[in-house]
């Protein structure tokens, strides 16, 4: 699994696989669609990208916690947290 830093430098998985995607459809399709309405953007800004490491983070059975609630956790190292959105994208495997 991929690790996303927390700004308490304790690191949680995230994982983004096409099952994930599957059972989000049908356990929060709203979230499900914000997803696929963002990958069908021709351009994603930063927080585009930090929602779709955030459903990450909700993929990999971490506490469900709201967005905004995410956003205070998470390193504002944006070099960090935004190769973790790359790499849930764009898995090496």
């Amino acid at each position: 699994k991929k690790m996303l830093k927390l700004k308490d430098g304790i690191g949680v998985p995230v994982q983004l696989t096409f099952k994930d995607l599957y059972k989000l459809e049908k356990e929060n399709p709203e979230l499900a669609e914000e997803y696929f309405n963002l990958q069908a953007k021709d351009k994603l800004n930063e927080l585009d990208m930090v929602k779709v490491v955030y459903i990450g983070y909700l993929c990999a059975g971490n506490e469900k916690i709201s967005f905004e609630d995410f956003l205070d956790k998470i390193s504002n190292n944006r070099n960090e947290t935004l190769s973790v959105y790359y790499d849930l994208i764009y898995p090496k495997n």
